[in-house]
C-alpha cells in the first residue's frame, strides 16, 4: 500500500489523518511517517486549515509557495 494513492489531487478533495486511519487501517503515526517519506518524491501539501492532506492541481501551483512559506515559519527558519 502507497500512501499517495490515498491523498487526492486538489485543496477541495484534502483528505484529514482520521480519515487516512480510517482507509488505510494504519495508526497516525505511521501515516506520518508514510507522508513524510512519499514528500521525497510527490508534492503533498496540508494548509494547516484543518482540511487535511493533498496534491495540487496545477492551477494550485500558488498553493506550494504557500505551504512552503507556512512550514518556514513553524519550523522558526
Amino acid at each position: 500500500m502507497d500512501i499517495v494513492d490515498y491523498i487526492p489531487f486538489g485543496r477541495k478533495n484534502a483528505i484529514t489523518r482520521t480519515r487516512l486511519r480510517i482507509v488505510t487501517g494504519l495508526n497516525d503515526r505511521q501515516i506520518r511517517e508514510q507522508i513524510s517519506q512519499a514528500r521525497r518524491d510527490t508534492v503533498i501539501l496540508n494548509m494547516q486549515d484543518g482540511k487535511g492532506y493533498f496534491r495540487p492541481l496545477p492551477e494550485e501551483r500558488h498553493l506550494v509557495e504557500s505551504y512552503a512559506k507556512q512550514e518556514k515559519v513553524l519550523v522558526g527558519a
